[in-house]
């Protein structure tokens, strides 16, 4: 990991990082810290790849919607545009996050530590939403999921009602959108581990 890092930050070489942690996971597949640090070096270099661009006035989003108005546009630039934005949507961490899975399907905590990693920016919300669908899919009943989902609701409506990404505001609607969440949850899922969970949600709140 420290090699990966290295070769990426200070050599800014993105294919021998990669090469490293892959090599990494090929001796030891069941690693979790080697998968996560898989999903943050791809985090961080399409970090990189926005950063350059904003720097220099270019954007694959807008220059896509402007492609679409124009005519003479060739449709080899139009796909390449497609393709920039598709990478930049996190198509990578996706697919390392769903390898992951597969590699280790037993355990929900690291599972849900990808969450952690992905940066709190609007460019990462579909990114954000493909783990949260993919958790909620896979594990149905378990408690931490459902925590899990009450406080993403909790964070979108907050973003939206504040309109920052970044620092959401939360309200007395906010909370109980993200209430509503355990509230189901402990309908589908009556037990006392889901019980617990719902109460260590609130308290970690100070609502009571």
């Amino acid at each position: 990991i420290a090699a990966a890092s290295w070769e990426f930050e200070s050599q800014s070489n993105i294919s021998t990082a990669r090469t490293l942690l892959q090599r990494a996971l090929r001796i030891n597949p069941h690693a979790h810290v080697l998968w996560h640090a898989l999903f943050q070096l791809e985090i961080m270099y399409i970090q990189k790849l926005r950063a350059r661009r904003q720097l220099l006035g270019l954007d694959a989003q807008q220059q896509l919607e402007s492609s679409d108005k124009l005519v003479d546009v060739a449709p080899e630039e139009k796909e390449h545009l497609l393709k920039q934005e598709e990478f930049l949507s996190g198509v990578m961490p996706k697919a390392i996050f769903v390898n992951a899975c597969r590699r280790i399907a037993d355990s929900v905590d690291f599972q849900l530590e990808f969450l952690s990693l992905v940066p709190p920016s609007q460019h990462f919300a579909p990114l954000t939403q493909f783990l949260v669908d993919h958790l909620t899919e896979n594990w149905p009943r378990d408690p931490k999921v459902w925590c899990m989902r009450a406080e993403q609701v909790r964070l979108n409506a907050g973003r939206q009602k504040s309109g920052s990404w970044s620092q959401p505001r939360w309200d007395a609607e906010t909370e109980q959108s993200s209430w509503n969440i355990l509230d189901l949850g402990l309908t589908q899922t009556p037990t006392l581990d889901m019980f617990h969970a719902y109460i260590d949600f609130l308290r970690a709140r100070q609502t009571f």
